[in-house]
């Protein structure tokens, strides 16, 4: 393991996944109307929605890869192997099993997903996502020298 190399490929990932949590978060969604009501904005929703549970995802393999030598090939594997190896809590990583259900709904499913369930699934798991994206930030903070540029 380069420990330079993969800090800065996991600083690069959680500043993708900020601005993808920011960008869902402008999203009216307080208001179902408004977030109906412009089509792009929905596709858009949805694009954002499913890259930013992929990036958590992605970045969670990415610990268990750089750091733990450990792969892992399906979705699922990861929020367990994140627990046992103390990244994530387990509500956290109870969070993230959920993440990675909807991550294998959007890619898997022959449906078109429909704008209320869209809607419910962003308003619902908004405060998830920050929470696993801070939950990551705590354990590169105690395990790399800078990632106080994370928050």
């Amino acid at each position: 393991m380069n420990p330079k190399k993969t800090e800065r490929k996991l600083t690069t990932r959680m500043i993708w996944i900020g601005k993808t949590l920011t960008i869902l978060e402008s999203l009216p969604l307080d208001n179902y109307e408004a977030f109906v009501a412009d089509e792009g904005k929905f596709l858009n929703a949805k694009g954002y929605l499913r890259r930013g549970m992929e990036s958590l995802l992605d970045l969670g393999k990415c610990i268990l890869e750089n750091y733990f030598s450990i792969i892992v090939s399906q979705y699922q594997e990861i929020p367990v192997k994140l627990e046992e190896n103390a990244v994530l809590t387990k509500e956290e990583s109870r969070l993230l099993k959920t993440l990675a259900n909807y991550c294998e709904y959007f890619t898997s499913s022959f449906e078109e997903i429909g704008k209320e369930e869209l809607y419910n699934i962003c308003k619902q798991q908004m405060g998830h996502l920050w929470q696993l994206k801070s939950a990551y930030s705590r354990w590169i903070e105690n395990n790399f020298q800078t990632a106080l540029t994370l928050h």
